[in-house]
């Protein structure tokens, strides 16, 4: 783990035949759409959601994306059932860093799942949301989280003095980069290609609901 202070800016698409023709042509065009809006591919850590009107970010979308990234790469499951729980999702405004809680008692897993989202384009032009999702086992996710939230408020007054001021902090393969957007502390979060914004007052809310989240579980 690894962190700095930087001081520099961070800156950031008419006849019989023919309409028989036309008509299968729309029916292939109907069936692509619903294969592409419909298609959720996983590579590692990453879920993506495409097609025309995918460019939307959801919720409902993300935590059903969550589950199904938790059953296949965190979860073992059992021929007898696996009963697991998650906690309600800690989401930001649309776009923005959200985390989900999970336990499993009978594998002994608990921890969080930091959830990113973002825009992509086909190489064919078509819009759709990317969700993207990092696993930290409960004592990582407590380290970095108790970690960052110390960091950051010992360098308040850092970051209050000038817009231009940043805090830069390594995890791993996550990296953030804290900064004042001049009404409060906002935190950039990149990884796999990801950069996704989160609120220090979130990041706050996050470890308070997993602490009590733990407790209950």
């Amino acid at each position: 783990m690894v962190s700095c202070v930087l001081d520099t800016h961070f800156e950031d698409y008419n006849s019989k035949q023919s309409k028989n023709h036309s008509s299968n042509k729309n029916m292939k065009i109907i069936i692509l759409l619903i294969f592409l809006s419909s298609s959720v591919t996983t590579n590692g850590q990453v879920s993506s959601s495409k097609g025309l009107l995918a460019s939307i970010y959801s919720m409902e979308i993300a935590k059903r994306h969550a589950k199904v990234f938790l059953l296949n790469n965190v979860l073992n499951g059992s021929e007898n059932g696996s009963s697991f729980k998650m906690g309600g999702l800690v989401s930001a405004s649309a776009g923005g860093l959200s985390t989900l809680s999970y336990v499993c008692s009978v594998e002994n897993k608990k921890g969080i799942l930091l959830g990113f989202y973002g825009n992509r384009i086909t190489e064919s032009g078509l819009p759709y949301v990317s969700y993207g999702f990092k696993n930290l086992d409960e004592s990582e996710a407590l380290e970095l989280l108790t970690e960052l939230k110390s960091i950051i408020e010992q360098n308040k007054k850092t970051l209050k003095r000038s817009m231009d001021n940043h805090i830069a902090y390594v995890h791993k393969d996550v990296r953030f980069v804290a900064f004042s957007s001049g009404v409060s502390i906002d935190i950039y979060v990149t990884w796999n290609g990801f950069t996704s914004r989160w609120k220090f007052s979130e990041l706050k809310s996050s470890l308070e609901h997993y602490n009590k989240f733990l407790l209950n579980n």
